[in-house]
């Protein structure tokens, strides 16, 4: 296994970062979505999203985008905020170095703190890293799409809760 890496940054999206993520976008998600960067980049505009961007001596070299979304009503608990990891990607020469796996704490972090319960997320059935780093994290499969993806792959559902203390859970119904 390569060594970790030291003086990984990991800082929210800004506008010096756009070019490497439609650059990275094209990359990553060429062989899942018909148009890669326009997909990434409406994740990134959606309502409630939010991108964090891993520098490395301030070079981006991968980012995630969490969507945050309230729910309806879900046996006692009163509108449960939910959390979805719409994308993450990694530079090719530095995975498998602790990129993703940062990126995916600080993610997870990020809906802890804004008051999300679970972490959704879904991947390609044959995308084999991807599915290893959510292992990793500890995500449980719950279900799939026949299709989901470009080509006819796959598309695995994935969860992890987040939050199971009850001062942190949403009002719980009387």
């Amino acid at each position: 296994m390569r060594p970790r890496l030291q003086g990984l940054e990991l800082r929210p999206l800004t506008s010096d970062d756009e070019r490497f993520i439609a650059m990275l976008s094209r990359r990553a998600f060429v062989r899942y979505a018909h148009r890669p960067v326009r997909t990434v980049l409406d994740l990134i505009e959606a309502k409630d999203s939010d991108t964090f961007v891993a520098h490395l001596d301030d070079l981006p070299v991968g980012f995630a985008v969490v969507r945050l979304e309230d729910h309806l009503d879900y046996g006692p608990v009163a509108q449960p905020q939910l959390a979805h990891l719409d994308a993450i990607a990694v530079e090719t020469m530095l995975r498998r170095r602790g990129v993703g796996r940062a990126l995916l704490a600080h993610a997870e972090e990020h809906a802890r703190r804004a008051g999300a319960l679970a972490m959704f997320l879904m991947t390609a059935s044959n995308n084999e890293r991807a599915r290893h780093l959510f292992a990793a994290a500890d995500y449980q499969p719950y279900g799939g799409f026949g299709g989901a993806y470009r080509g006819r792959h796959h598309g695995v559902l994935l969860t992890k809760v987040l939050r199971t203390d009850r001062a942190a859970a949403p009002a719980l119904r009387a």
